[in-house]
């Protein structure tokens, strides 16, 4: 054998033993596609309860939050209607009782001036002893 044959022998083996190996790694990546597609599916069967329940759980979610914004409104809107109760409750009770309070200030008012009035007026005008001594000890009469 002469080492051109030799090589040629050497480069034949080595192509076999690639073809070899390109044929072994294609066995093996479809075995693994295989294992892989079959744990999708086990991953998929797992997990389809649990997507379905977190989607009736957002759906639900969803609900509530749309009822919560309903009922808070409403109590916002009950808040504002007794807040204008309460104030319209007040301005009627200011009405009622500063009025007449306001009244009775100026009553007192005028009976305190008419009392000081007549205080004034005791004070200044001579009492029945003093007409006396000025007349000389006798009341007139006029008229």
């Amino acid at each position: 054998m002469d080492g051109a044959s030799l090589l040629l022998g050497v480069i034949a083996a080595a192509t076999v033993v690639m073809a070899v190996v390109q044929v072994a790694m294609l066995v093996c990546g479809v075995l693994l596609s295989r294992r892989l597609n079959r744990l999708i599916e086990l991953v998929e069967q797992e997990l389809r309860p649990v997507v379905d329940r977190v989607g009736t759980l957002s759906d639900d979610a969803a609900r509530l939050s749309s009822l919560a914004i309903a009922r808070i409104e409403r109590v916002d809107q009950a808040f504002e209607r007794l807040t204008a109760r309460l104030e319209e409750m007040l301005k009627t009770a200011r009405s009622v009782v500063a009025e007449p309070a306001r009244q009775g200030m100026i009553l007192a008012h005028v009976l305190r001036a008419g009392l000081a009035a007549l205080r004034n007026l005791n004070e200044t005008s001579p009492g029945p002893d003093e007409a006396r001594t000025r007349d000389g000890g006798r009341a007139r009469s006029v008229g």
